[in-house]
């Protein structure tokens, strides 16, 4: 997790040079991610950087969800909704960040971080998988994701069609996840921006 005393510098964002392009027209989403790094970067406090981050991805990018875990020591085994699929209930990914634009519901209820999926043990589901391994995951068919989606009602009900997840790695460490759902498809160059949007993120996370 995060310390109390750590920062998070978000100034060096240099999005422009990864051409975040996506499905929706690239200039506007270029702009928005670039005003995630400057909203990121006038951030108070760590939690509330990565907080922007995230309500960035949904809001200006244009995302149907948006989240960052983070890896931390076991702490909340006895209520883990996913206890018994963690194989050593020493380090889990703990959701740091949520954000998101239902189509039911307010927009708040996306930034609960005490859902189902607060812990994540590594290894497990989607975002498990990213964590132990490092590598990154996209699906184009969520609902029809050969190994099963963790929430198959939401994804119904939100109409979610992609889920794409890049490993927050610095110095060949794993420090979490960064994941988005969306409701079109997430293009191959979509994909590789978001790889260096979470390149960026590890580093400001480190630093």
């Amino acid at each position: 997790g995060i310390r109390s005393n750590e920062s998070l510098c978000f100034n060096d964002f240099s999005f422009h040079r990864y051409e975040f392009s996506c499905r929706r027209v690239s200039a506007m989403q270029l702009e928005g991610i670039e005003k995630v790094a400057l909203a990121a970067a006038e951030a108070r406090s760590p939690e509330s950087a990565l907080a922007r981050v995230v309500e960035g991805l949904v809001g200006d990018a244009g995302f149907a969800l948006a989240r960052i875990w983070l890896t931390g020591l076991a702490d909340r085994c006895d209520a883990c909704p996913m206890r018994a699929e963690c194989p050593d209930q020493t380090i889990c990914l703990h959701l740091a960040a949520s954000a998101g634009n239902p189509r039911s519901g307010t927009p708040d209820a996306c930034s609960h971080l005490e859902d189902a999926f607060r812990r994540v043990p590594l290894g497990v589901r989607e975002v498990g998988r990213i964590a132990a391994t490092g590598e990154p995951m996209q699906i184009s068919d969520v609902a029809g994701f050969d190994t099963g989606i963790a929430n198959p009602e939401w994804v119904r009900s939100e109409g979610i069609q992609s889920f794409a997840g890049h490993a927050l790695t610095y110095r060949d460490e794993v420090m979490g996840v960064l994941a988005v759902f969306d409701r079109e498809a997430i293009d191959a160059r979509a994909f590789e921006s978001l790889r260096a949007f979470a390149a960026q993120t590890a580093v400001a996370i480190a630093n």
